[in-house]
């Protein structure tokens, strides 16, 4: 029974909820955090590669060969720009795609080339023959001699076969003929 006045006083906290964040294929990628837990109307941003939320960066990093790609946040692809406020729980997926890199085909002194420069993915095979490069299985360009001079060599040797990790450039060299 009461017997007076009595005062009741409701406390209430703030929801929290889980970003849970994972990259699409480990092998391909890698993300510097699984989870953030935060505060009910949190902002989540993104940047590139990284992922803003509650005061927390996270960032997706490609392993050798890879390159970032865009966010999947709830079930949509997200680039650079979005924002949302957190209401609930969240899932944030890095994906990643092959990396590209640049082949760059240049002719020395008293000489020119078919084609100067080549698109391509990471681990994409170059090889020399002859006065030719080869690019994967379907470019090639070809070293020509300017009159009076003949084709030398390569500057790099790649008659095996190289293994494009990066940007890289090759020079056709020419020599003068002799009689």
């Amino acid at each position: 029974a009461v017997k007076g006045n009595v005062e009741i006083t409701a406390n209430f906290e703030i929801n929290k909820y889980t970003v849970s964040i994972s990259s699409s294929e480990e092998s391909k990628g890698n993300v510097n955090s699984k989870s953030v837990i935060v505060n009910h109307g949190s902002t989540l941003t993104v940047n590139g590669n990284t992922l803003t939320v509650g005061g927390t960066t996270v960032s997706a990093t490609g392993t050798e060969g890879y390159e970032f790609d865009y966010w999947n946040i709830g079930g949509s692809k997200r680039s650079s720009g979005y924002s949302t406020t957190v209401t609930g729980a969240v899932t944030a997926k890095a994906y990643f795609k092959v990396q590209k890199c640049t082949v760059k085909v240049n002719a020395g002194a008293n000489g020119s080339v078919s084609q100067g420069s080549f698109d391509v993915d990471y681990g994409t095979t170059v090889k020399t023959d002859g006065a030719s490069i080869k690019v994967g299985s379907t470019k090639k360009s070809t070293a020509s001699a300017s009159t009076g001079y003949s084709f030398k060599n390569w500057s790099s040797d790649w008659s095996s076969g190289y293994a494009v990790k990066g940007n890289v450039e090759i020079t056709a060299n020419f020599e003068i003929n002799k009689y």
